[in-house]
């Protein structure tokens, strides 16, 4: 999923293909993780100016983000059907 930003703590969604989320996925790899020690936007509305900051790691909820898009492995967990909805 890509979190776009609206305005000033609002955001929407958009869903990614499968192939933009695997390139991202190994494009995360070769950088460093923003180690910023704050929530994510989706867990503090407040961080909503993070988004698009390249590598983006949550301390609270432990998602992963890469350029906006939620490079999280969901495989395996309860939210694995949910993000599987989320691609194009």
């Amino acid at each position: 999923m890509r979190f776009v930003r609206t305005s000033d703590y609002e955001y929407t969604t958009e869903k990614v293909s499968k192939e933009e989320l695997e390139t991202l996925r190994e494009e995360a790899k070769k950088h460093e993780w923003m180690g910023l020690g704050r929530r994510c936007w989706e867990c503090n509305k407040a961080h909503v100016h993070h988004i698009g900051k390249g590598n983006y790691n949550c301390f609270s909820c432990g998602r992963y983000y890469r350029d906006a898009v939620d490079v999280t492995d969901y495989t395996g967990s309860s939210l694995e059907k949910y993000a599987l909805a989320n691609l194009t």
